[in-house]
C-alpha cells in the first residue's frame, strides 16, 4: 500500500502508513518521503544515519526516487555516496548494476556500459547478462561495434559455471536465456537468419519443469524483435498480442535489491505497446490497447525506471492520436526532462520530440 500511495503522489497517506509501521520503517521509505517533501535538513540527518549501515537501503531508495519521482539526479547522488561508504562486495556490485540501469533510464548507453564493466570488475557475475539485456532494449540505439562485442561475450558465456540462481528454475533456464539473448543481439545487428535460428532453437529445446511457457515466450520475443526491426508492427501484434506467458511466481518475486528480472517479458510488452502505438494512428482499438499496456505493463519491474522515458514518448503519441493535446504535451515534456542528458543517437530522439512539442503548443 505504501508503494501505491507514493506512486499516486499521496505523500500524506504514505507518511500515515509509516507512522503505523510495526518497528522502525525502512530507511528507504523515510528517505524517499523526506526528499519528496523537499526537506533537506531531514534528508541530511537520514544520510548521516545511513553512512555506517552496511545494507542495501540506499540503493533501494535510489530506485524509488527513479521509479516514483523520475529523479535520476537524486538517485545518482545517493548511489555515488553508497559506493563511497560501502565495503561489502555484494552491496557494491548491486549498486554498480543499479547505476548502470540508471544510465539506461537517462538514455546514456556508453555511461551504462562503463558501469556494467565496473560491476563485472568487482565480481558481479550478473553483469554480462544485464549488459546484454540492456543492449537489446528496443528504444536504445547501440553502436554495431558494441552489439558485436556484447554478442561475443554472450557466446563465450557458460551458464553452468556461474553461481546458482535464487531458485532451481532460474538456474535451469539460464541456457535458454543465453540463446534468447543471442537471438535478440543478432536481430539488433540485422542478422535475421541467425536471430530466427536462435528462436527455432528455443522452440526445439526441452524446457525445464514449469518453464515451458517462459521458453516459448522467449522464442516469440526474438521473432517479434525481428518483425519490429523489419518495421512490421502487425506481425509483432500477431506474435505477442494473443499469447499469454505464465511466469512462475518464483521468477516474478525477487529481492528488493535485484536490478532486473530476466523472464517476465518486459521486452515483449514494450514491443507490443510500441507496435500498437504504431498501428493506432487512426484511433480505435489499437490506441486504447496501447494506452492500457503503457499505463500498467511495466509497474513493479525492478528496472521500471529504465522504461519511463520511452513509455512517455509512446504515450505522447497515443494521446496525440486521440486528440488530447494537453496530455500529449505533458508526456512529451516528461520524456524531454528524463532524457535531457541523453547521449549519442538518443539526442536525435530528444530533438525530434521537442519538435513535436513545438507543434502542440497553444
Amino acid at each position: 500500500m505504501w508503494h501505491l500511495a507514493v506512486r499516486e503522489d499521496d505523500l500524506g497517506g504514505a507518511q500515515a502508513m509509516l507512522e503505523r509501521y510495526h518497528g522502525s520503517p525502512p530507511w528507504s521509505y523515510r528517505a524517499f518521503l523526506a526528499h519528496a517533501r523537499r526537506d533537506p535538513a531531514e534528508f541530511a540527518v537520514l544520510l548521516e544515519e545511513a553512512r555506517g549501515a552496511e545494507n542495501r537501503q540506499m540503493q533501494i531508495a535510489a530506485r524509488y526516487l527513479m521509479a516514483y519521482s523520475g529523479d535520476f539526479a537524486a538517485a545518482d547522488s545517493i548511489l555515488t555516496l553508497e559506493l563511497q561508504w560501502r565495503q561489502r562486495p555484494a552491496i557494491r556490485q548491486s549498486s554498480r548494476l543499479m547505476k548502470a540501469w540508471l544510465e539506461i533510464g537517462r538514455g546514456r548507453w556508453s555511461a551504462a556500459r562503463e558501469a556494467f564493466r565496473a560491476a563485472e570488475s568487482e565480481g558481479a557475475s550478473r553483469a554480462r547478462v544485464e549488459t546484454a539485456l540492456a543492449a537489446t532494449l528496443p528504444f536504445l540505439v547501440v553502436p554495431p561495434t558494441e552489439l558485436r562485442a556484447v554478442r561475443a561475450e554472450i557466446e563465450a558465456w557458460r551458464p553452468e559455471n556461474d553461481p546458482e540462481e535464487r531458485s532451481a528454475l532460474a538456474t535451469a533456464l539460464r541456457p535458454h536465456l543465453r540463446v534468447a539473448l543471442l537471438g535478440l543481439l543478432s536481430s539488433r545487428l540485422g542478422d535475421e537468419a541467425a536471430a530466427l535460428r536462435h528462436a527455432a532453437e528455443l522452440e526445439r529445446a526441452p524446457p525445464p519443469a514449469l518453464g515451458e511457457s517462459v521458453v516459448q515466450g522467449l522464442a516469440r520475443t526474438v521473432r517479434a524483435d525481428v518483425a519490429w526491426q523489419r518495421q512490421q508492427p502487425r506481425e509483432v501484434i500477431r506474435l505477442l498480442g494473443s499469447s499469454r506467458v505464465e511466469v512462475p511466481l518464483e521468477l516474478v518475486s525477487v529481492p528488493l535489491f535485484t536490478t532486473v528480472r530476466e523472464y517476465t517479458q518486459e521486452h515483449a510488452r514494450y514491443l507490443l505497446a510500441a507496435a500498437l502505438t504504431a498501428q493506432g494512428g487512426g484511433g480505435g482499438g489499437e490506441t486504447s490497447e496501447a494506452r492500457r499496456w503503457l499505463s500498467t505493463g511495466f509497474q513493479g519491474a525492478p528496472n521500471e525506471f529504465a522504461y519511463l522515458a520511452p513509455i512517455s514518448r509512446l504515450m505522447g503519441e497515443v494521446l496525440a492520436h486521440s486528440g488530447d493535446r494537453a496530455g500529449a504535451r505533458s508526456q512529451y515534456e516528461r520524456f524531454v526532462r528524463l532524457w535531457e542528458n541523453a547521449e549519442g543517437a538518443e539526442r536525435w530522439v530528444v530533438e525530434e520530440v521537442k519538435g513535436r512539442l513545438a507543434g502542440l503548443r497553444p
